[in-house]
């Protein structure tokens, strides 16, 4: 398993695993993956191909927020969230990010691993079409 920043290379392995999960991240823009994959945001788990994606941004305000985080339906519950989540903290570290925000849709089995690694249930909020738990994990810098 390689865990690395994503290239233009790799947009089409991207954007064939979010299609795929289409019911769980929604409807991504291929523009949106470009920008991210230009701006060094997005980080993805390959496998001979691409397993997992990680799609996130660093604000100005030390906030990171998680855009689009899927594995493969094959590659779940082997650790990848972890690992992937893991690279983004480091980096989080090194930028003095403070901490790392997500929504999730509640009715997703997605909201199980959240607890496990690390970030705390905020709230609940409406979504356009169901709604969403608010994630936050704090990044303790040393």
């Amino acid at each position: 398993m390689l865990i690395k920043k994503a290239t233009i290379d790799d947009l089409e392995g991207i954007k064939l695993l979010a299609d795929k999960n289409r019911n769980e991240l929604g409807f991504v823009l291929n523009s949106a993956l470009v920008r991210s994959i230009n701006r060094g945001e997005l980080i993805i788990a390959l496998d001979e191909t691409i397993v997992g994606f990680l799609e996130y941004h660093h604000r100005k305000d030390c906030q990171t927020t998680i855009y689009h985080f899927v594995i493969e339906e094959n590659y779940r519950l082997r650790g990848i969230s972890k690992i992937l989540l893991n690279f983004l903290i480091r980096e989080c570290e090194s930028q003095g990010m403070r901490y790392v925000f997500l929504k999730c849709p509640a009715d997703l089995n997605a909201n199980n691993i959240y607890p496990k690694l690390g970030f705390k249930n905020v709230g609940l909020e409406g979504g356009k079409k169901r709604k969403l738990n608010l994630w936050n994990l704090n990044i303790y810098l040393s």
